[in-house]
């Protein structure tokens, strides 16, 4: 099984990841089935995020959110977003290293 996930930092992943830890993968163990958690961060910084929360399962690094866009599960900001966000001094990319705008979308989860 794989879960989307936006980057190391991001709160709602860090509260999810080990939710999955305690509930999910227990049970995919159980069924012979394996849990990857894919983000597109860069693998230098994901380490932290598996090491913070001791994840069982596997972390993995979607560079240029190439599976992310062949399962359709990406979107763009629209341009208010995009400048709400760069007004702010930084953009999603700069953390994972994608283009600018783009990002997990809710329903990855």
């Amino acid at each position: 099984m794989l879960i989307f996930f936006r980057f190391e930092g991001c709160p709602a992943c860090n509260l999810a990841l080990p939710y999955y830890q305690r509930a999910l993968w227990p049970e995919l163990q159980k069924l012979g089935a394996s849990l990857t958690a894919v983000s597109p961060q860069v693998p230098e910084r994901l380490v932290a995020i598996k090491t913070r929360h001791d994840l069982g399962f596997n972390v993995a690094s979607d560079l240029g959110n190439e599976l992310g866009r062949r399962l359709g599960i990406l979107y763009t900001f629209d341009e208010a977003s995009q400048k709400s966000s760069l007004s702010k001094g930084t953009w999603i990319g700069e953390t994972t290293g994608t283009a600018p705008g783009s990002c997990r979308c809710r329903r990855s989860w």
